[in-house]
């Protein structure tokens, strides 16, 4: 297969054939991102059948979206991953074989850890300069490959840690997303998850994720699917009317 050196599964079968889709049709969904994407793109992969919709999960554990830059993990340095460079030929691939009509892109946790790229003089965070120009650019690089074939990019907001408010940090990268759909806005459209993740009341969505505050329960994941599915297809139509 020619996915296995992206160390994650092939398309879904399908039994529709992709070039002749109405211009506002959601058939394919493909979720991109991290492990948070991986564990609320099984929710989708549940969800989407019923529904005529065909889900392709590719997240990929341990991996965000910002190229070539030195992170820190706790008090640990980590050189660029290679196993998460590819993601510009993994995308180009995967939207060449998969067709999708809508990409849910969730891949926050990795990138906004402390970074540095070579010609920075320090370690940067959300909200400073050098390093919301670099993710800036980066996500542009990703939300132009992932629409090449026409499709919707649906970028998720970073929400709360569940059971906390949201802090400066997941706000300055929601910022930079913001700043990413705002240039794109006949290929983009961002789906807020604070007001259903976090907040007031008691919302079955309250307790989607598992204990570290993350991560998708596979209930959680269903309940998110069912919520989230019906905007994926409302921003699909959004922006076929742009």
């Amino acid at each position: 297969t020619p996915f296995a050196k992206f160390d994650i599964p092939g398309p879904p079968t399908t039994t529709t054939a992709p070039p002749a889709r109405a211009a506002r049709s959601m058939r394919r969904i493909l979720v991109v991102g991290d492990s948070v994407a991986q564990t609320l793109g099984r929710g989708l992969e549940r969800w989407g059948p019923t529904r005529g919709v065909t889900v392709w999960n590719a997240g990929r554990k341990y991996c965000g979206l910002g190229l070539h830059a030195k992170r820190v993990v706790g008090l640990v340095e980590q050189q660029p991953a290679p196993a998460c460079e590819d993601w510009p030929q993994m995308f180009h691939a995967a939207v060449g074989a998969f067709h999708p009509d809508v990409v849910v892109v969730s891949t926050y946790i990795w990138d906004e850890m402390p970074h540095r790229l070579p010609t920075w003089r320090t370690y940067e965070v959300p909200g400073q300069a050098h390093f919301d120009a670099w993710l800036v650019h980066d996500y542009e690089v990703a939300n132009d490959e992932l629409a090449a074939n026409g499709a919707t990019v649906v970028w998720l907001s970073l929400p709360c840690t569940e059971g906390q408010p949201v802090n400066s940090m997941q706000r300055a990268m929601n910022n930079v997303v913001q700043h990413v759909v705002a240039q794109r806005p006949t290929t983009a459209q961002l789906i807020d998850l604070e007001p259903a993740l976090c907040g007031p009341g008691d919302s079955p969505l309250h307790h989607a994720r598992s204990d570290d505050g993350f991560h998708f329960t596979d209930s959680g994941a269903d309940v998110f699917a069912a919520w989230l599915g019906p905007r994926l297809a409302t921003a699909r139509q959004l922006v076929a009317r742009s």
